[in-house]
């Protein structure tokens, strides 16, 4: 998920299946912490998967599953 607002009004696109370098040139075009904004967030919601949801966001990335489909 990305704020299609924010990427449009930093003159940025991201692909329909964008890869990590996608998101990384686009990060520092919104960054903006002066006024509360910031170009990613890995882990928003405080006290839920403190460390598993984001190892399950990188290894889905590159291919990894916890379970065999088969």
């Amino acid at each position: 998920m990305y704020r299609a607002d924010l990427v449009k009004a930093a003159g940025m696109r991201i692909p329909e299946n964008p890869t990590w370098d996608d998101v990384i040139k686009v990060i520092p075009k919104i960054h903006d912490p002066e006024n509360g904004v910031y170009g990613i967030c890995l882990r928003g919601k405080p006290e839920w998967g403190d460390n598993m949801a984001f190892i399950t966001t990188m290894a889905n990335s590159y291919g990894a599953q916890w379970f065999d489909m088969e």
